[in-house]
């Protein structure tokens, strides 16, 4: 019989207080929800809240995925300011100014190792070749390369970009 809500609560009273069965209870204790050596006041205040979730609509499962959605979220917000603190990620703002510089030097670098290679050539054989033979696939393999870099900015930026294009034509 239970005297008070601060007697140490037993499965049987506590079953028989909020009107169910000892094993709807017994089940809740061996899940957890439950605590031995607590009140029926602790017990009646567990077993309402859950009631309130359940009412809302929440059951343990959606409430633990929405715990743990949340936990991911915060994780993977704590990974991002390492990787910015740590600088081992790009500012989206930062990416237009760095990939026009990078397919700046690329291209330098691939247009010169054409040059080369024509003036090879043409040294080697004693002949003198059209430039747009070598150069002219070259340029376009660098206008795909700036133009897929286009594309990386506008999908990080979410805004069009065609400076890196531009760049690659006002220096080929």
């Amino acid at each position: 019989m239970i005297k008070g809500l601060d007697d140490k609560a037993t499965q049987a009273g506590f079953a028989r207080l909020v009107g169910t069965s000892r094993q709807s209870i017994s089940k809740r204790f061996s899940e957890g929800e439950f605590v031995e050596g607590e009140t029926y006041q602790q017990w009646l205040t567990v077993y309402i809240e859950r009631l309130r979730d359940e009412a809302a609509g929440r059951s343990d499962k959606e409430l633990a995925a929405i715990r743990a959605r949340k936990e991911l979220a915060q994780a993977r917000r704590e990974e991002l300011e390492l990787s910015k603190e740590y600088k081992l990620v790009v500012e989206a703002i930062d990416l237009e100014p760095a990939l026009v510089s990078l397919v700046k030097d690329i291209q330098s670098l691939v247009m010169e190792a054409g040059n080369k290679s024509l003036q090879a050539i043409e040294s080697k054989h004693s002949i003198r070749l059209d430039d747009e033979l070598i150069l002219g696939h070259l340029r376009a393999a660098l206008g795909n390369i700036a133009g897929g870099a286009d594309q990386l900015i506008a999908t990080n930026t979410e805004s069009p970009c065609a400076s890196v294009s531009a760049a690659i034509t006002s220096n080929g």
